[in-house]
């Protein structure tokens, strides 16, 4: 059973990732570049958030625990603030794509560096693969960032 404070924080996780979906598909409509990246993360983050729900309803059902000490709903909410107002600015197109670049890497590299996808543990192998695979990708969108942000770095220094 989940206590009030982890369905608070599990819903915020849920929001996070439909925030960054929103963000990034922003980014695909708005920006001149890189259309084929913002629609992918976007698509992956959509899937984020579905499998962030199924291991809240796993969590429900005893079969997957839930720690959400290394998380507190503060900090997730500050973090969504600056997403919403990330997407704010994009809708308005007061981001170009170098700056949108650098935004998605701020946000991605925050959910690394706060082990964000370390929280659902489980006896099933279907939770742990879940979690790595939410962990993958979440890596993996840093990376493609990344060595776009450097790409476009050196074709602009030419």
């Amino acid at each position: 059973m989940l206590t009030s404070d982890q369905e608070e924080i599990i819903a915020l996780l849920i929001e996070q990732e439909t925030l960054l979906q929103r963000l990034y598909t922003i980014f695909a409509e708005k920006l001149q570049n890189n259309k084929d990246l913002w629609l992918g993360l976007a698509k992956e983050e959509e899937k984020h958030a579905q499998w962030l729900k199924q291991l809240a309803k796993a969590t429900e059902q005893g079969i997957t625990i839930f720690d959400g000490a290394k998380i507190t709903a503060p900090s997730l909410k500050v973090f969504q603030k600056l997403l919403l107002q990330t997407i704010s600015q994009a809708k308005a197109g007061e981001i170009d794509d170098q700056r949108a670049l650098m935004q998605a890497a701020s946000f991605e590299r925050a959910l690394i560096e706060k082990n964000i996808f370390t929280s659902f543990t489980g006896a099933s192998a279907a939770t742990e693969k879940t979690m790595e695979l939410l962990r993958e990708e979440t890596d993996d969108h840093l990376q493609q960032i990344e060595a776009i942000y450097a790409q476009d770095t050196l074709d602009t220094d030419k």
